[in-house]
């Protein structure tokens, strides 16, 4: 290996190029005075004073007096491995220190504290399918706010449906379900199964509450669904919008006929 790919791998571990060149020149020279180092690389005395305090400090180094005057000499250059695990342990250390104080500087963050905002757009049966597994990545026993349409409108998709509930009782994934009562005999049919899909449903007078598409609230995120030709589909992931949206569900579903 060259000198110079050995002087940037010495680099790597912190060291000046004066550092480097104290270090080197100790290392082939091997017991040197301050005296002598000055005269090899050539550089003031203080920045060789300086470099071999780190080294001690380091203990990649070591001296021994004659008189008056210290040598110095170094250790060996296994000690460089070393002073590469105390580094790693003091990254490590540093790491633990910043991951305690994460959430507080969340807390601190001014994006964080204004609510931002991750807007998704799908469209389809394939979007219909990504947001109905998406309210399934919560955690179990989580809970799902929806503003339904028309059941007899809701006529799409039955075996992915069906499979998506099996998910979602599995995960006893519990649903508030607000339906126009449109027809009294099939509201009955559905609040009989509410028990089997861990649902509970409640109605609200059609002419007040008949909408052509539905919204689905939950664990931080809001999704629109228009019943439209084309199934458009907007999601929305922001605390500020679930908190509101979530508070307009209550309201309504306090209101409602069980």
């Amino acid at each position: 290996m060259k000198l110079t790919e050995i002087k940037d791998n010495i680099k790597k571990l912190g060291f000046t190029r004066a550092e480097i060149e104290v270090y080197l020149t100790l290392l082939a020279g091997g017991s040197l005075a301050i005296q002598n180092l000055a005269k090899a690389t050539k550089l003031p005395r203080s920045t060789i004073v300086l470099a071999l305090n780190k080294f001690l400090e380091s203990n990649i180094i070591s001296y021994y007096v004659v008189g008056k005057r210290k040598y110095f000499t170094v250790k060996g250059p296994e000690q460089l491995l070393n002073l590469l695990a105390r580094k790693e342990n003091e990254i490590y250390l540093e790491k633990m220190q910043i991951e305690k104080i994460i959430p507080e500087l969340e807390a601190l963050h001014y994006l964080k504290r204004q609510g931002a905002i991750e807007i998704e757009i799908f469209q389809g049966e394939e979007g219909f399918e990504k947001i109905y597994n998406a309210t399934l990545e919560q955690k179990n026993k989580g809970e799902i706010l929806r503003f339904g349409i028309d059941p007899k409108m809701f006529n799409i998709l039955p075996n992915f449906l069906r499979d998506y509930v099996k998910i979602k009782n599995k995960k006893l994934i519990t649903t508030k379900l607000l339906l126009p009562n449109s027809d009294p005999k099939f509201m009955k049919a559905i609040k009989d199964g509410d028990k089997n899909d861990l649902r509970e449903t409640r109605v609200l007078n059609p002419k007040i509450y008949n909408p052509s598409g539905n919204i689905a609230i939950w664990a931080g995120k809001v999704a629109f669904i228009a019943w439209d030709k084309d199934l458009h589909i907007l999601l929305i992931k922001n605390q500020l919008f679930y908190q509101m949206m979530k508070m307009i569900f209550m309201t309504c579903w306090n209101s409602a006929k069980k």
